[in-house]
């Protein structure tokens, strides 16, 4: 499962004036913001892109840009560069940076979701989850550690206690879970949320 909370450094951006060259005027009143995202953008943003779309975000005098990663960002290190004002991001990942002594700010609670692993039962290799020992991950941030030990806390819960975590393969698709596993680059992913990998996973036939 995962919240997502958005985070805060006192570094808020005054509007813009209008050029006479530009083809997105923003109004000089409004407070500009760059909201930087925490993953690529999909369901879990609808309320900020209906805000923009609507002009509710203007309606409060602000003026919002939404920030999409190219990769997995660390928020406070966009924030402290000034690239972003504030940014959705994890309780884990806040907590970790208050512990630095980062002068960052969790405000909001954004959204709760459940994730967790996903991999293709009809291929017939994995059938349940202990079964994913030794396998090739696909996961943001690889070849760091997160992968493996997300998916070997599962083989364990499943019984398999002997899984050496040197045993994974790692694999980078970014976001794009369901390709790694489609394409045969990967046999797992994670890092993934029931509320888009799984309804895009049906969709595809997997």
């Amino acid at each position: 499962w995962r919240v997502l909370t958005i985070c805060l450094l006192a570094r808020l951006a005054h509007g813009q004036e209008c050029k006479e060259d530009s083809e997105s005027c923003v109004d000089s009143s409004l407070e500009t913001i760059r909201l930087g995202l925490e993953w690529f953008t999909n369901p879990d943003h609808l309320p900020l892109i209906v805000a923009q779309k609507h002009g509710i975000f203007r309606d409060f005098g602000l003026n919002v840009e939404l920030v999409e990663p190219a990769d997995h960002w660390e928020a406070e290190e966009e924030i402290l560069a000034g690239r972003l004002d504030v940014a959705v991001t994890e309780p884990l990942h806040l907590s970790q940076d208050a512990a630095m002594g980062k002068p960052v700010m969790g405000f909001s609670r954004f959204l709760h979701t459940d994730g967790g692993v996903l991999y293709d039962a009809s291929k017939g290799d994995i059938q349940r989850p202990s079964d994913m020992c030794g396998k090739t991950i696909s996961y943001p941030g690889s070849p760091g550690p997160g992968g493996p030990a997300i998916v070997n806390t599962m083989v364990k819960a499943d019984g398999k206690l002997d899984c050496d975590l040197e045993s994974y393969g790692k694999h980078n698709g970014g976001f794009f879970h369901t390709d790694a596993l489609q394409s045969g680059k990967a046999d797992v992913a994670t890092l993934i949320f029931w509320n888009f990998e799984i309804p895009e996973a049906k969709a595809k036939g997997m």
